[in-house]
């Protein structure tokens, strides 16, 4: 009767976690890289409250949350586009649609 493991078995283990981890860990950091890049938003500001701004994409979608410090120039149903990053807009125009 056996009991634990061969040497090989084990080693076998290990060369398949690091392949896993091969595969795995540079995708991680692409997705790092990606939640820091600035991004480009356009859409309708459907929430404008102490700084929080909602923006419905135009393509549809979840609406998407950002903080802005210059919400005294937004008002609800503003067609805005700009760039954001990390969850702030960083900078944006307001579109006059007429």
């Amino acid at each position: 009767m056996k009991k634990g493991f061969d040497l090989i078995e084990i080693m076998i283990v290990v060369v398949i976690l690091g392949l896993l981890a091969a595969v795995a860990i540079p995708k991680f950091q692409e997705i790092d890289e990606t939640l820091n890049s600035p991004i480009y938003v356009e859409g309708i500001v459907v929430l404008v409250d102490y700084g929080q701004v909602e923006i419905a994409p135009l393509g549809g979608g979840p609406t998407v949350p950002y903080k802005c410090s210059d919400t005294y120039n937004l008002s609800r149903y503003d067609h805005i586009k700009g760039i954001a990053q990390r969850d702030s807009l960083v900078e944006f125009e307001v579109i006059d649609d007429e």
